[in-house]
């Protein structure tokens, strides 16, 4: 088996990182507070456009099994077709959900740490002269 002549080992994309901040999501909670409880048990499919990007999302609904029986309600993703409770807007890839399989998942940005008090102090310690 001669290894000189073969073809180099074609490189892996880079995962698109989503992060949270950056994106217009719309969850199921949002929508339930825009419509009357009425209209909201109605909804068979909803109308999401932001950034040039229009979508016809589907609403679903199964039985779940809690103490108080019932039924949820999910989103259906547009992109993969998974259920998910909230759907997001990148402006250059669409609508799609949070899922590791869809998008790789949507990363939160880590809290910026606040600057301590100078010189050891202690907050709410009396100043020692």
């Amino acid at each position: 088996m001669d290894l000189t002549g073969s073809a180099p080992r074609p490189r892996r994309s880079r995962r698109q990182v989503w992060y949270r901040d950056d994106l217009a999501r719309v969850s199921i909670a949002q929508l339930r507070a825009r419509f009357t409880p009425l209209r909201f048990r109605g909804l068979s499919t909803v109308q999401l456009a932001h950034a040039g990007h229009m979508v016809d999302v589907r609403i679903v609904q199964q039985p779940c099994p809690t103490a108080h029986g019932g039924t949820r309600r999910w989103l259906l993703c547009p992109r993969c077709g998974g259920r998910s409770q909230t759907v997001g807007c990148h402006p250059e890839l669409g609508w799609a959900c949070p899922a590791p399989r869809c998008v790789g998942g949507w990363k939160g940005r880590t809290r910026r740490k606040l600057p301590g008090p100078e010189g050891g102090e202690v907050v709410g310690d009396p100043v020692s002269r």
